[in-house]
């Protein structure tokens, strides 16, 4: 599984910092980092063909919860096609992926893509989830909500 630098980054601050505000503001990160991927795993599990009864299992959660949870985290593409039926937070995954400095546009899994691009490309769509009112967190997360 791809864990972003920047969540790196936070569970380093946690083992080396003691301030508790220092660590509640690492652990915030990480807390939002956490649901996005429960949901982008959700999403990929089924498509895997995992049913709703295995997804649950694996959580500790009744099927019911999760098809609850991956019908309310899809929507439609507001930016382009490609975008359709894809949850926010696996936007917020494709970004995370596409943002990390070691991708280059000659890499085997970028296919001749630029990352840049592709990045900014998520981030609109991502804004005009939040401007649209379907994403609850603005695409810099809550911190750019509570500066900004």
């Amino acid at each position: 599984m791809f864990i972003p630098q920047t969540m790196r980054l936070e569970f380093k601050k946690l083992g080396a910092i003691s301030d508790p505000l220092a660590n509640l503001k690492s652990l915030e990160a990480i807390n939002e980092w956490i649901s996005d991927m429960k949901l982008f795993l959700l999403d990929q599990a089924q498509q895997k063909g995992y049913s709703l009864q295995e997804i649950g299992d694996a959580q500790e959660r009744p099927r019911q919860a999760v098809h609850r949870t991956l019908k309310s985290s899809r929507t439609k593409g507001f930016t382009h096609p490609d975008f359709e039926g894809v949850s926010s937070s696996t936007c917020r995954y494709w970004f995370d992926w596409w943002s990390d400095p070691a991708r280059d546009a000659n890499g085997a899994e970028e296919a001749g893509r630029d990352p840049s691009f592709e990045a900014a490309r998520i981030t609109r769509e991502l804004q005009a989830r939040f401007d649209a009112g379907v994403l609850r967190k603005p695409v810099g997360g809550l911190k750019r909500l509570r500066n900004g």
